[in-house]
């Protein structure tokens, strides 16, 4: 794991960093495309909904910001992102808080 990302600042991140990085967030990406299609319903019992929506908007615009998913593997969970988005920005735009 070292190998991939240094401790120590004096050893270089390797020359495919980025590529590695690609694939764990496109697999963390299948993670959550998992938990939203098959335990949802658990994640709203529990009352977390809101909780796991924040992660997954945080964790969308890293990675669109960087460029580190395909959208053809962000289409998984198109609909839901583009709700969740849309109800971000009606929040702010109609005066909600964030």
């Amino acid at each position: 794991m070292r190998r991939f990302f240094p401790s120590n600042t004096s050893v270089p991140f390797p020359k495919d960093f980025r590529q590695i990085c690609k694939k764990i967030l496109t697999r963390l990406f299948r993670v959550f495309v998992h938990v939203y299609i098959h335990h949802f319903d658990r994640i709203r019992e529990l009352g977390a909904e809101p909780h796991a929506n924040t992660l997954y908007k945080h964790f969308y615009y890293f990675v669109t910001e960087y460029g580190l998913v395909s959208t053809k593997e962000l289409d998984a969970l198109k609909d839901m992102t583009e709700r969740l988005l849309d109800s971000s920005q009606s929040r702010r735009t109609y005066g909600g808080s964030r």
